[in-house]
């Protein structure tokens, strides 16, 4: 069974987790250790992922626990590249992935290419309650994918929080 794969959101994500929780409050832990793991998950394209499997969400994390460590983001280079090219080659289906696309450009200093683009598509996912699905064309609004949202649109400089 080994040819079936099952994406999972990352297995990046309880570590990123962890290591902003122990940045948050002040601990020590081993860094190198952690940077290593992180470095084990980079890919050929410049994304992150098991298994030689590239995925957004898995390049967020490490992205954001490359900020959270202090990693010289000049260094990430090809993980720019990676997220560009995701950028330009838009395939973004669900609200999500373009969390985990603008969120990745955001650890690295980065922003959208594609603003008016991206809050298109963020404002087609909004339903008549105000809140967002996860889709354009149907779904449901959750408290989830509201919060995808609204960090997608603040980042873009669409909302600004009062």
């Amino acid at each position: 069974m080994k040819d079936i794969y099952i994406e999972v959101s990352s297995e990046l994500e309880e570590t990123y987790r962890a290591v902003r929780f122990l940045r948050t409050i002040g601990s020590d832990f081993d860094e190198r250790k952690i940077a290593d793991f992180v470095s084990s998950k980079l890919n050929l394209d410049g994304g992150y992922g098991q298994e030689r499997r590239s995925t957004l969400a898995s390049t967020f994390y490490a992205t954001g626990i490359h900020k959270l460590l202090g990693t010289n983001i000049k260094k990430l280079a090809i993980t720019r590249d990676y997220l560009r090219k995701r950028e330009e080659n838009w395939q973004v289906q669900f609200i999500e992935d373009l969390y985990w696309l603008v969120g990745g450009l955001d650890n690295l200093g980065e922003k959208s290419n594609f603003p008016d683009r991206t809050l298109r598509f963020v404002m087609e996912c909004q339903r008549v309650n105000g809140g967002f699905s996860r889709t354009t064309i149907m779904g449901i609004p959750t408290l989830e994918y509201t919060f995808y949202a609204v960090s997608i649109l603040r980042e873009i400089g669409a909302f600004i929080a009062g």
